[in-house]
């Protein structure tokens, strides 16, 4: 046999070995399948998109975390939450840091972090402020989680649009890609300044997951985020025509006052 015949069937072999891999997992062309895995990345390698690694992660988070800023306190309760272990094991698709930034978030201590995040995020955009790195690594965790989990639902959509979490994910869309609301009992529909086909009502069955706050604040991203997020709740239901989705929560025949939520909520984090 020749060797040009050698060539070539070496090349087909070759050919096919590679098309197999692709065709397994549609994910040969990088480690994590995104939505354009062969794309250039900024350090110009071809078809490789890795995530950042957690102690790189870590680092930009620390470099904004600084001093006694509402972010460094709850950084360090983050660090020091017994659930952060059982989260990591859940949660396989993010870094340690990245958790630890979603638990900061969702944490209702003073000073509130969620807020100075949130009201940075209202000046600045995503690209400025006191959090650049922070609002990026926060966004894109919560991406690829919801990604992962196509079955929990996205975080409040406000017609402030301040909120960091407001327009993320394609699973905050409905079936003609619309953007979708969610909000709580609590919440009067025409209290919102937003088109009726993109508005969500989230009905909560127990109202200890929050839903009897009195008015509209901060706390309704806690609302839905932080039960929902670490397993305390899950939707029943989903009502198209009504725009209602159903949330079971925590079987309890207490009600949570607006007095004691901020105490609910640390007690829920740090059980």
């Amino acid at each position: 046999m020749s060797s040009g015949l050698l060539f070539r069937g070496l090349l087909i072999f070759i050919v096919c070995a590679i098309q197999s891999i692709d065709s397994q997992d549609g994910r040969f062309c990088g480690e994590i399948a995104w939505t354009n895995p062969c794309s250039s990345v900024s350090d110009g390698t071809v078809g490789r998109r890795k995530r950042d690694s957690d102690s790189s992660i870590d680092e930009k988070l620390s470099e904004e975390a600084n001093n006694n800023s509402p972010f460094a306190l709850a950084w360090n309760e983050a660090e020091k939450d017994t659930k952060l272990p059982s989260l990591m094991e859940k949660y396989t698709m993010l870094q340690r840091s990245e958790i630890k930034l979603i638990m900061a978030y969702t944490y209702s201590i003073e000073p509130y972090f969620y807020k100075s995040l949130n009201i940075d995020c209202q000046d600045f955009g995503l690209d400025g402020g006191k959090y650049p790195q922070t609002k990026k690594i926060l966004r894109n965790a919560l991406i690829r989680l919801g990604d992962s989990q196509p079955k929990l639902p996205p975080i409040l959509y406000r017609k402030q649009n301040v909120s960091l979490l407001a327009n993320y994910s394609s699973w905050n869309q409905d079936e003609s890609r619309q953007l979708v609301q969610f909000t709580s009992t609590s919440r009067d529909r025409d209290a919102f300044d937003c088109d009726p086909k993109k508005k969500m009502l989230v009905i909560f069955k127990n109202p200890q997951t929050g839903a009897d706050i009195a008015d509209f604040s901060d706390y309704d991203e806690q609302e839905i985020l932080l039960p929902l997020l670490f397993g305390d709740c899950y939707i029943e239901s989903v009502d198209v025509s009504r725009k209602e989705a159903v949330v079971v929560g925590p079987s309890t025949s207490s009600a949570t006052q607006s007095s004691n939520v901020t105490n609910y909520y640390k007690k829920f984090v740090n059980k």
